[in-house]
């Protein structure tokens, strides 16, 4: 985020102040941004961080907890997996398209040929099958925690 950060204000800074513009700046950004979001979707996860609906779930006792997760999160799984093969699907159907502006960057930098945007649309598979493994995770936690209980719950203190 913060490199999306500094190319904008430089962006900003070379249309106001030196009249003139960075072509790939904002395409660039764009770019960067949807690998962000489904890069970092897995530990927004994992930290409890993405949106959702569970003081239903939060009351239940662990086993019935269990028996009510586990099979939402295979649905969600299935669903996340879909759109991973139809978002890798997609990406090798658009490898030919090219990024006007970022192939601009890239052939400055050395690069030959101009930037796919096969480049961005793979962060959906990529990010996807990160959130898959944490979910995947998820479950097999929450079926450990529903076959040993935690110690030191009804049982008797000295």
């Amino acid at each position: 985020m913060a490199l999306i950060v500094v190319i904008l204000t430089a962006q900003v800074f070379y249309r106001y102040f030196l009249s003139g513009s960075l072509i790939w700046a904002e395409e660039l950004s764009r770019c960067l941004l949807v690998w962000t979001c489904f890069l970092f979707a897995g530990i927004a996860y994992q930290r409890g961080e993405m949106a959702s609906v569970d003081f239903a779930t939060r009351a239940l006792p662990s086993l019935l907890r269990t028996i009510v997760m586990v099979p939402a999160l295979a649905c969600a799984m299935f669903f996340i997996g879909v759109l991973a093969y139809y978002g890798a699907v997609y990406a090798n159907q658009n490898h030919m398209q090219i990024l006007p502006g970022v192939s601009v960057l890239w052939r400055k930098l050395g690069g030959t040929g101009g930037f796919s945007i096969f480049w961005v649309y793979i962060s959906i598979p990529i990010g996807l099958g990160i959130l898959f493994l944490h979910m995947l995770g998820t479950i097999i936690r929450l079926l450990n925690e529903a076959r040993m209980p935690k110690l030191g719950t009804g049982g008797s203190s000295l």
